[in-house]
Order: C-alpha cells, then structure tokens, then sequence
C-alpha cells in the first residue's frame, strides 16, 4: 500500500474525509476532517516520530480559524496507531466517535495480566 492509500485507509478507518492535495493547497489544510475535528496525520515505517510543538500549533490554528477540533494521528505502519488529542477536547472525540467509525478500540478499564500482556492489550 502506498502512502497515499495509507493516508486514505487510515482517515477513512478514522471517519474522516481526507483533504484534496492532503492540505497542502491554499483552500484546505491538514490531512483530514469531519464536521467537528481536523487532524493532522504522520505516519513512519520507522521507529519513530518527532513531532514538535510547532506541528501542533499549526494544526490548531486551522482548528480554530475552521471552527473545529484539533487532533494528531501518529500511525506506525505494523503498530499502532495514536490519537494525540488536548484533554479538555475529549468529550468532542468521544460525540465523533459515536458515529460509523470502523475499529476503533476504546479502552474502558486498565489492561490486566503480566506487564507484557498489559502492553499487548494496548496495541
């Protein structure tokens, strides 16, 4: 799969429809959006993402100009994938979530068994 199937896989898993030119045009920004969130996706065959204050400060000023919710989404190709969100923003993902999203796994209660199967149970 290429990235940019990746990128339409992922935002659609997500409910979110993803942006023409995946933002980088004048008229939409960002990667992806609904009617209440515009996110920001980074995604890595690597070990790691570095994302710096600078990337959030972006993706929450075109929250705020577009009257929407800010969110992250840092997919690691063969791992997981995270939602990075501000807690006061939860109660706005959670109405987003109600909706027709596909494998979204929501933990209601802490992992339990050894600390490796606690990992596990997160990814």
């Amino acid at each position: 799969m290429n990235w940019n199937e990746r990128e339409r896989y992922i935002l659609s898993k997500l409910g979110l429809r993803r942006q023409p030119l995946s933002g980088g045009g004048d008229l939409f920004k960002e990667d992806g959006e609904s009617e209440r969130l515009i996110v920001q996706l980074k995604s890595t065959e690597g070990k790691g993402l570095t994302v710096t204050r600078q990337v959030w400060k972006e993706v929450a000023a075109h929250a705020v100009t577009s009257h929407k919710t800010p969110m992250l989404v840092l997919d690691f190709v063969g791992g997981p994938t995270l939602l990075c969100i501000l807690p006061e923003h939860l109660d706005e993902i959670y109405t987003h979530f109600q909706g027709d999203v596909q494998e979204v796994k929501v933990v209601e209660r802490p992992p339990s068994g050894s600390l490796d199967d606690q990992i596990e149970q997160l990814l």
